[in-house]
This record gives structure tokens, sequence and C-alpha cells, in this order.
């Protein structure tokens, strides 16, 4: 299937002079002179040719639907417009850009497979249509039951943030949506699983469905790890962890040293011909953990191991990766994959050898990513892609990101049936658990108290690696 649909764009053909130029002029007094000179208006200070890439791009939408790889309409068709927004995308995503979600298509066979493409044309006719939006949909449903499009998240995609280009975040949204009210293919519900509530994008989302008034069922929220660079490594690193924290690293390092020469090493630019030994390295390393017993590691995992090689290659490829490990008389005990996305970067895969998680190579590994997100200069932050309250990650990096999962009805009655139903029954089933856990004369404001881990749990050891590994 190929569908497309063409979207007039409510943007007018001029963008209308702004309100604080047209209906109040400023005049500067001739006693505050620019340059010697008295100015009118402020617009005179303003210089005779500003760039402003929306100029650029403001014409009618499309939104095209795509259900299978190959072909003169498939994705391999999309890879240069996908490249291209990837590059200019208001908030950076490696697990939705092309070099990551092609091989996962090809290994992982999504079924009923629904990609819709948001483009815009210029009123320009010198400036070619640009790809705006991309949303990897896969459908369920269907019958009886509300059709539905989820955002696809595969076991190795921790993030499902759309790739949508800066600048056209609402317009690609109201696209979207209006796509929706028009194809009679649309689903009743879309599920955003796994997006940043917090960021510009999320904001963008908020304020259509807030013009549409949809209703939306907020599934779950949670914060997860994210590391910010600071003004060096060491500030950082200390600022996390205690005196004692780092006495005891320390000593764990005298004692790892002491069983032979242990270094770290890294995939540098240029060592191309030595990039298969280290993905080698990394999953017989993987596969001899508890990942491996219960198979659940990249070499046992159907199609997982290829995907893994892939990914890496083209990672490297790109300039795009970080891979560097911890060594004992030439072997690796612990490992880390990065992907880099300026202002970002992803903490991929973790993984280390239990026979020496008494000297915790997890953290001291870790110390050393923190060391080197540090030393890179086009990266401002890592998304550490973790379960919520990871005890290790948690306690090493200190900013939060927040993470949401949302369910949005599209106007049809089945969808808004559905999250109205759902709602309600969310609302019972929280009033009844308040009531049956109150003690006898316990204030009704002090169950809230259940929402809180216990002080006396107690934490799992330090050289656990990050759950994103699961």
């Amino acid at each position: 299937m190929f569908e497309c649909m063409r979207i007039c764009s409510p943007s007018t053909p001029q963008e209308p002079c702004p309100t604080w130029i047209t209906e109040s002029p400023v005049s500067i007094a001739p006693s505050s002179p620019i340059d010697g000179q008295p100015a009118n208006s402020l617009v005179d200070l303003l210089p005779a040719h500003i760039p402003y890439s929306r100029d650029e791009i403001n014409g009618e939408l499309w939104v095209e639907v795509v259900d299978r790889l190959d072909g003169p309409n498939g994705l391999m068709s999309k890879v240069a417009d996908w490249d291209d927004l990837a590059a200019h995308a208001l908030e950076p995503n490696v697990f939705h850009e092309s070099w990551q979600m092609l091989p996962a298509v090809r290994m992982f066979t999504p079924e009923r497979m629904r990609f819709a493409f948001i483009y815009r044309r210029s009123k320009r006719q010198d400036v070619a249509p640009k790809l705006c939006g991309l949303f990897p949909f896969l459908e369920t449903g269907g019958g009886l039951r509300p059709r539905r499009w989820t955002l696809w998240e595969h076991d190795y995609c921790y993030l499902s943030v759309p790739l949508i280009r800066s600048g056209q975040e609402i317009e690609t949204w109201r696209a979207l949506f209006e796509y929706f009210d028009s194809s009679s293919s649309a689903p009743a519900l879309i599920d955003l699983s796994c997006q940043v509530s917090d960021g510009p994008q999320a904001q963008a989302m908020v304020q259509v469905l807030f013009d549409r008034r949809a209703l939306v069922e907020n599934v779950e929220t949670h914060v997860r790890a994210l590391a910010k660079t600071s003004s060096d490594w060491m500030t950082y690193a200390g600022s996390v962890m205690s005196t004692h924290q780092r006495r005891e690293l320390r000593r764990h390092w005298r004692r790892l040293s002491e069983l032979g020469d242990l270094t770290e090493r890294s995939l540098a630019a240029g060592q191309g011909r030595a990039i298969e030994s280290w993905i080698d390295s990394f999953l017989q390393l993987e596969s001899t953990g508890w990942k491996g017993n219960q198979g659940t590691s990249f070499k046992e995992a159907r199609g997982a191991a290829e995907y893994f090689r892939e990914i890496v290659r083209k990672a490297y490829a790109q300039n795009r990766l970080q891979m560097f490990g911890l060594y004992l008389d030439g072997e690796p005990i612990a490992m880390k994959v990065n992907f880099l996305a300026a202002p970002g970067s992803f903490a991929f895969k973790i993984a280390y050898d239990e026979r020496y998680s008494k000297y915790s190579p997890g953290v001291q590994l870790e110390l050393e990513n923190i060391r080197r997100l540090h030393a890179q200069e086009s990266v401002e932050w890592m998304d550490s892609c973790a379960v919520p309250n990871h005890f290790m990650i948690n306690r090493m990096w200190k900013e939060r990101r927040t993470i949401k999962y949302m369910r949005i009805s599209t106007g049809r009655i089945l969808g808004n049936v559905e999250i109205g139903v759902r709602t309600f029954l969310r609302s019972l089933l929280r009033s009844w658990r308040s009531l049956t856990s109150r003690r006898p004369g316990q204030p009704s404001g002090s169950s809230a108290q259940s929402l809180t881990s216990s002080s006396t749990d107690k934490p799992a050891p330090d050289n656990t690696p990050p759950a994103h590994q699961a």
C-alpha cells in the first residue's frame, strides 16, 4: 500500500507582520542616537536581509504512508530525504534514523507496517519539497477492536520520539491528525510510547492536541537518568560520588591491576579493519554473562546479532560510534557502546565479565564514560536509555529525562469510547486501592506513602550493568 493525501497548509501566502511592529511603532528619541543618527522605529535597526528558513518550506503539506521496505515507493526510496530530516531534526533520535530503522525492519520483519512520511513543499519554485516528519507506526486491531497505530518500539529501540524538522513541529503534528481525519484507513487510536515529555516537540504536540480538544490517556510517566556536561568531568564525577565511593573504586582498581596488565582501549577513527574484532569481542563478552544464560543476549536472540553488527558498522562509518572497554592482559572484561547524535548521545549497551564482579568493572567503565562525554566537544548530554530507578546509573548520572507513554483518540467513536472507558476504570481502580490499603483510623492522605519505596530496601551491587541491556 502506498497512500498519499494532500493537506492544505494553514499558513498564509506571506507571513503577517508581527504585532509589535504594526500596532504601535516605537520611536527612538533623538537623544538616544544609534551611530550618531536618530532612528524612527525599531525596524530601522534590523538588517535589510535576514535569513528566515521557514519561508523556504511554507506551502502545501501531504502525507505518504508506506508499508513495504523495497520497491519504487518503499522505505529504501526515502533514504535521502530521511537522512536530511535526521540532520535537521528538532530533537535527535538515533533509533529512528535510517541506518538503525532499516536494519531493524529487515531483521525483525514487523507486520502491518505503516510508516507515515509528512512532506511540505515551498511556495518558491526553485526550492524542492522537504520531508518534515516521519512516524514509524505499526497497525494492530481491526474488526471488533479499534484499529490502532503504535509507534514501533522493537527490543533495541529505547526512544520513540519521531523525527520532525526543526521549525515545522506544529504544522507536522497538525498535518498528521488532519490526515487521520480525512483517511478512511486511518486508526481510531494512536499509541505514542517512550516519548520525551519535557521537550519542544512534546510542547508542539500538546498544543495541537489542545486545539483539537482530543481525548488523551496518559498511560505511564517516569524519569530516567540523563547526563549533561558540566565544566569538567572531575567536577561532575565528584558531585555524584562520595569520598567513600571514590576510595572504594580506587581500591578495586588497584586490586584489579594486581591481577595483570590493566588498560583502557577505544575504537578510534582509522581503525576500520579492527571493527569486526571489536564487535566479536562485545558479542562474546555479553553472551558469557547472565543474558547469555537467559537467552536474551544478541547472540541468542533471532536476528539480533546481525542487527547489532550492521548498526555498529554504519555508526562507525559516520563517525557516530563510541566503543571502548577495560582490558586485562589483552582480554576485555568490560565494554560499552554509545551512539552520537549531536548535540546529544545515547548509551546503547554495556557488557562485563562477571568473574570480576567484586572489582566493579561496570562502574569503573561508567566513570570512563563520564570522562569521554565531557571530552566530546559536540555532545552536551547523554541519554542512559535505562529503566527508571536504576540503582547504579541513577547514582552516577545527576540529571533526569521525563518519559511518557500516551494513547490518543483520533476522533473516531471507537477511539473516544475506549479512552473514556479506560480512564473511568482506572479511576475506579485507584479509588478501590486507596480504600483497601487504608488502615483503620489512618487518614486518607497517608495512603500516598505506598507510592514511595522503602528506605530500608537493600541496593543491588554497584557493578551490575544498566538495565537497558535486558
